[in-house]
């Protein structure tokens, strides 16, 4: 997701704020069962707000979690409002997101109060002989940079980089 989201800022012309997630790690996802739940409803974040009042428009990145948005994700958009901002949701993911999985994370963002007007989605894996596999970051970045020409429509009433 970071590989991505600085190759659409280079051909944008956006900045570009990196959201850590102080206290999940990705690479473990190893847990009992009942801490699933905990995993995605709680984390701490560095930075915890931005001053986002000289944007009107942002992409948000996120790799998908469990389903929905990265907990870090989440928690940024509980902690920021983003009343009166567009926002294009980006995110790299495992598999392809239903349209339900979709509408849920479309509401966090209209929860803080911005308006969802594009929603991307790159794969992380892909199918080969029966078992999925990582795709490298080089085939990540390359289908994320073909929704530039459609994100800069979007945002092009907005937009100035």
């Amino acid at each position: 997701t970071k590989a991505a989201c600085i190759a659409l800022q280079k051909q944008i012309g956006a900045d570009v704020v990196e959201i850590k997630d102080l206290k999940n790690n990705p690479g473990k996802l190893t847990m009992k069962t009942d801490e699933k739940l905990n995993l995605v409803m709680d984390t701490e974040i560095d930075p915890k707000t931005v001053d986002i009042s000289k944007y009107s428009s942002f992409i948000l990145g996120s790799p998908i979690w469990m389903g929905t948005l990265s907990p870090a994700i989440r928690k940024f958009l509980s902690l920021n409002k983003f009343a009166g901002k567009k926002v294009a949701i980006f995110t790299t993911t495992n598999a392809h997101e239903n349209e339900k999985m979709q509408v849920k994370n479309k509401n966090l963002v209209k929860q803080s109060g911005g308006e969802v007007i594009g929603y991307y989605q790159v794969l992380a894996m892909e199918e080969k002989d029966g078992t999925k596999v990582e795709r490298s970051i080089e085939q990540i970045v390359e289908d994320s940079l073909k929704f530039v020409p459609e994100i800069q429509k979007l945002f092009s009433s907005s937009y100035s980089p």
